[in-house]
């Protein structure tokens, strides 16, 4: 058992208020999640004012999913270079200046604005996100970070609930500019709780080139690790959940359609994520060997949640399987972050976290779209949600390899130690052997 497993649970109010600069970042991380459903509540308001076209819509989720993937090969080496503090610093300054240049993109009705603004935006996000990753472990103690993990997990789909609310409720009452404006607020308050932290430079690189090419290579040479680092890319296999939401609170049950509906189903989604990131570690614990099982559970349980869907006669079905479905991904989210945390060398861990979010944003972008595609060709919501299940057996025969090669390893480890161990035996054998049958030693007897 690993040391850090020995120590004892820590719970989430002890946590926030043991480590004050993490609370800061988690803070911080919080606010900006609230903002980000503002902007996205308005945006999409916008665009569909000032276009009404599907197509248009359609890219604004282009737009907040594909700079994460086109930011990451810079965004890595940038967290492993320089101070985290100040990057997250100047990304809520530039922030805050693009979400208040919004109000007048949509005042002059510049839909190239508001796409070329929320890009930007976005972009700095996928610089933000992995920074943040990888203060946690700079913050927060080894034994303690699987809570921290789950708690920052939780806080997304918490968001989702208040943020998308609140910026509905400001988008109506007050319009699109307040909206946009609140947004910006967000991102001077994320500032002013990261400002008193001190300096977080990333730890003493042994090489100096520090490239993404670097730390690709640095996974590639470690399999189990590659994979590891996989499993959140990976979650985008099931992008096409994203597309089913609205369609199964709308078009399939008759008596349950509406934007009511479709806020249930985004609810128990939320629901279901912070049940998987922050409550099922209460009972599995934060054993990093249970960690790794669970990440098949989670897989699972988001495979047959999605099978079930395909099948489902009701909008209760709907309900529930949507819910088990998010439970499942939020575990594999917050399980692997904790091991890469552990098991990952932390001077490559802005690299590696920028690849995560980069492969996340893109699968998303591509399976999303692909679900949409297909259903616009015919393909019916079951086929679309029994092919989301079945896309979740490839990260789990994935990780049931990572698992053969982290035990081949240690076997290998094991055997190498016990031979090690046995040479030097034998050797203080011989020398005792030899010290016994030495004549010298017989005539000092004698």
């Amino acid at each position: 058992m690993s040391k850090e497993t020995k120590k004892n649970p820590i719970s989430y109010r002890e946590l926030i208020n043991t480590y004050p600069h993490f609370t800061r970042v988690w803070l911080s991380e919080f606010i900006s999640f609230v903002g980000d459903w503002f902007n996205t509540v308005a945006i999409y308001t916008a665009v569909q004012e000032l276009s009404n076209s599907a197509q248009a819509i359609a890219l604004v989720m282009v737009v907040k999913m594909l700079p994460g993937f086109l930011v990451a090969p810079m965004a890595g080496p940038l967290i492993d270079r320089y101070d985290r503090r100040k990057i997250l610093l100047i990304l809520d300054v530039v922030r805050l200046l693009t979400a208040l240049a919004l109000i007048p993109a949509y005042h002059f009705e510049s839909l190239a604005g508001l796409y070329i603004l929320s890009f930007i935006m976005m972009g700095c996000e996928g610089v933000a996100a992995p920074a943040k990753s990888t203060i946690v472990p700079m913050v927060v103690p080894k034994h303690h970070l699987a809570t921290a993990n789950a708690l920052g997990g939780g806080t997304w789909s918490i968001c989702l609930a208040i943020g998308a609310a609140l910026g509905g409720l400001v988008t109506q009452k007050l319009g699109i500019s307040a909206a946009f404006f609140c947004d910006a607020l967000t991102f001077l308050w994320a500032f002013a709780l990261l400002w008193p932290l001190p300096a977080m430079p990333p730890k003493k690189q042994e090489s100096s080139k520090q490239t993404m090419r670097e730390g690709l290579v640095y996974l590639w040479a470690r399999k189990y690790l590659l994979i590891l680092a996989s499993l959140k890319p990976m979650i985008g296999l099931l992008g096409g959940a994203f597309v089913l939401i609205p369609i199964y609170g709308t078009d399939i049950f008759p008596k349950y359609s509406g934007p009511l509906f479709v806020g249930l189903l985004y609810a128990h989604r939320g629901l279901g994520a912070v049940v998987g990131a922050m409550v099922i570690r209460i009972f599995v614990g934060d054993k990093l060997s249970t960690l790794r099982r669970m990440i098949i559970v989670g897989f699972t349980c988001s495979a047959l949640a999605y099978i079930f869907l395909g099948y489902s006669s009701t909008f209760w079905q709907a309900l529930l399987a949507f819910f088990l479905g998010a439970l499942g991904t939020s575990m594999v989210w917050v399980f692997s972050n904790t091991l890469l945390h552990n098991e990952c060398d932390a001077q490559y861990h802005g690299r590696v976290f920028s690849y995560e979010f980069g492969g996340i944003t893109l699968f998303i972008s591509i399976f999303s779209w692909l679900s949409g595609y297909l259903m616009d060709s015919g393909y019916s919501a079951s086929f679309i949600a029994h092919l989301t299940g079945y896309l979740a057996i490839i990260p789990i025969v994935l990780w049931l390899v990572a698992l053969f090669l982290r035990a081949q390893k240690n076997r290998y480890k094991f055997d190498h130690r016990l031979e090690l161990r046995s040479l030097i035996l034998g050797r203080k054998a011989s020398v005792q052997t030899k010290s016994n049958t030495d004549p010298k030693n017989d005539a000092h007897q004698s």
